[in-house]
C-alpha cells in the first residue's frame, strides 16, 4: 500500500421537503464508504437567495471548502429560479 495513495471522497446530499439540503461527507477505504463525521444542512432564503447553514453542524477543516462551494451553488440555482 502506498503512503501517497489518493483517498476517494464523496458527498451524499438529500433534498428535504422544506427545500433545504442535508449533506454528509464520506470517504472510501477499501470497498466501503465511511462517514467522515461532517454533516450539514443548507437553507436558501427564497427572497434573497442567500444560503445559510442550520442545525447541528460538525465540519472538519478539509471538508469546509466543499461545503462552501455547495452553498454557493445553491445560491446560484436559487437566483436562476431553480
Amino acid at each position: 500500500m502506498s503512503l501517497f495513495k489518493k483517498e476517494n471522497k464523496g458527498m451524499d446530499c438529500q433534498e428535504n421537503p422544506d427545500g433545504s439540503m442535508t449533506c454528509r461527507r464520506y470517504k472510501i477505504e477499501g470497498q466501503e464508504p465511511l462517514a467522515t463525521g461532517t454533516e450539514i444542512t443548507i437553507v436558501t432564503d427564497p427572497k434573497t437567495c442567500k444560503a445559510r447553514f442550520s442545525g447541528s453542524m460538525r465540519i472538519n477543516d478539509e471538508d469546509k471548502k466543499e461545503m462552501l462551494d455547495l452553498a454557493r451553488s445553491m445560491e446560484n440555482s436559487c437566483k436562476k429560479g431553480f
